[in-house]
This record gives structure tokens, sequence and C-alpha cells, in this order.
């Protein structure tokens, strides 16, 4: 078989990888191979950068998580490292490939209007606004005294 999973296999169980991880890499592998057949891709020599990259599209397009998605490059990276200490092949068509990056939630900006009722706001007797209040505790925690301290 070219593709040489029974071995990569073994592999990952001799350097004691988790059961869960060993299955989820080998099935990673399998569902990629599949995909690749699917487009006349059926042997890892025949696997170039533009393929995996066009793999990791059909996955993004396909609604795929992107956590899953940076799991499965990980793998086929992996796998692709193998065979090239292995000497199935010469160089690793996963060596840059990138994955795309978890989601990351930008911080909610203030529009003016919440700005203006935050200022607005009747704060009673506190003589201290709360971000006064933060920034003398921040000041205090650096070693300032003095609320003259710059925050």
């Amino acid at each position: 078989m070219p593709w040489h999973l029974r071995d990569y296999a073994v592999t990952l169980r001799a350097t004691d990888r988790a059961e869960a991880t060993q299955t989820a890499y080998l099935s990673d592998l399998d569902a990629f191979i599949e995909w690749a057949a699917e487009r006349e891709v059926r042997r890892p020599q025949d696997v170039t950068m533009r393929v995996l990259r066009d793999y990791l599209a059909f996955m993004t397009e396909r609604g795929d998580e992107r956590t899953s998605i940076i799991r499965r490059r990980a793998s086929i990276r992996g796998y692709f490292a193998w065979m090239v200490q292995r000497g199935h092949l010469e160089e690793s068509p996963a060596a840059r490939l990138s994955a795309p990056r978890p989601n990351h939630r930008l911080p909610k900006i203030v529009v003016r209007e919440q700005l203006d009722t935050l200022l607005d706001d009747d704060w009673g007797d506190d003589a201290w606004p709360p971000w006064t209040a933060r920034s003398v505790r921040s000041s205090t925690a650096r070693g300032c005294a003095s609320a003259n301290c710059v925050a």
C-alpha cells in the first residue's frame, strides 16, 4: 500500500500517543486519502502543497470547525514528516502548510452614546468613579503611593 498507514500507526503507538490521538490522526488521514482519491491523487508522492490547500479550503467551505481543521492539518503534517523521515518522500508537501487561526473575538468597541451615558451617570456620593479607582489600585500595585502617579 503506497500510503504506509499501517507502519505509521505502529509509529504512533511506539511514540506513546494517547489512544484517542492515534485514532483521530488515522481517521483524519483516511478522510484525506479518500478525498484525494476522488481527485485522482492516489499516492503520497502526488500530493502537493496545492492539493493540501484545496483540502483545507474544502473543509472550510463544508463548514467544519476551525479547531477540527487545525487538528486535521496537524495530522497531515505529522504524517508527511514521518514519510520524509522514513525515506518514502524527499520533502514534505505539508511542511509550510498554514492553518486557519482559531476564532478570536475582538473586544467590543464602546460607541459614543455608551460613553456619554457612562460619563453623565450620577455617581452619587462616590468621589472616585470606578475607572479612577482601578487606576489608583493599579498604581498602588506598581508601587506608586500617590494618586498623582500615572497609571
